[in-house]
């Protein structure tokens, strides 16, 4: 199997490149071509034709996703068995990287618009460079969490050595961290003990990125489909209300706090045209 990089020769690009775990075998780009970047080939979409079956193509200008999808669909490509977004290798080896691509922004801008109109208080979970600030209305109480101290309000909390703050807010807010967490189940447990009405959630499930192999050299530590991602939800008192696809491989989520534990099926999830 060959990997392929798709989109603009611009800085996403080079960040990809940077930080992609395995061999790179060429660029594919639309714009006018050059005969290399950073020292890989790069040829135009007709090289696809020559080798459909031996390829796994990463779109990396994730800002214009959907039209590289749209494309590669009517090449016969199968988005998730033949191609994916590259945004986790932009951005979410991020102990290493340190690198916050824009399409990581667009996506917070997106699911902050799924916190309800009456919550007063905001906790963000793995924060990061709290992009979400600059989306949420000012009197909003916000709260950011992470690994490390982003600035001086930052709360440090290591999830995976069973840290939690101690804060009760309205909305709880993960973003491009729920991957990295070993235990789920007391992971979103804290959650709904810890939100009194809602949560806004993205996820890459098995549906987008099913290879656990690709998934592991990723950094991820947890991999579930959207179905049982419900399951573990409604398990804790949170019930899926909003699911819709969002740029590259994630699913952006809305949960409500319920009373009670039950399991109901996934509501379809809207896809970009």
């Amino acid at each position: 199997m060959k990997h392929i990089l798709f989109g603009l020769l611009n800085e996403d690009m080079r960040a990809v490149v940077k930080n992609f775990p395995y061999e790179i075998n060429y660029i594919i780009t639309n714009g006018n071509g050059q005969n290399d970047f950073e020292g890989i080939r790069v040829f135009s979409s007709i090289k696809l034709f020559e080798e459909k079956e031996k390829v796994y193509i990463f779109i990396t200008d994730l800002s214009n996703y959907v039209e590289y999808a749209k494309q590669l669909l009517a090449m016969g490509f199968i988005e998730g068995k033949d191609f994916a977004g590259a945004n986790e290798y932009a951005y979410n080896q991020w102990e290493n990287v340190e690198y916050f691509a824009d399409t990581f922004t667009v996506r917070v801008f997106h699911m902050a618009g799924l916190i309800s109109k009456d919550s007063v208080s905001v906790m963000d979970l793995g924060c990061g460079t709290q992009k979400l600030k600059n989306f949420i209305r000012s009197d909003i109480d916000y709260i950011g969490v992470d690994y490390t101290e982003r600035d001086k309000s930052t709360v440090v909390c290591d999830f995976n050595k069973k840290e939690f703050p101690a804060y009760r807010v309205d909305t709880i807010f993960v973003s491009g961290c729920l991957e990295y967490i070993e235990d789920v189940e007391w992971f979103v447990e804290k959650i709904s003990e810890h939100t009194k009405k809602e949560l806004v959630l993205s996820y890459c499930p098995l549906e987008y990125v099913s290879d656990i192999r690709e998934r592991r050299k990723i950094g991820w530590k947890n991999h579930m489909s959207m179905t049982q991602l419900n399951k573990v939800m409604q398990e804790v008192g949170l019930e899926i209300t909003f699911g819709e696809k969002s740029i590259g491989s994630n699913v952006i989520f809305h949960y409500g706090k319920i009373q009670g534990g039950g399991y109901n099926e996934l509501p379809n999830i809207r896809h970009a045209d």
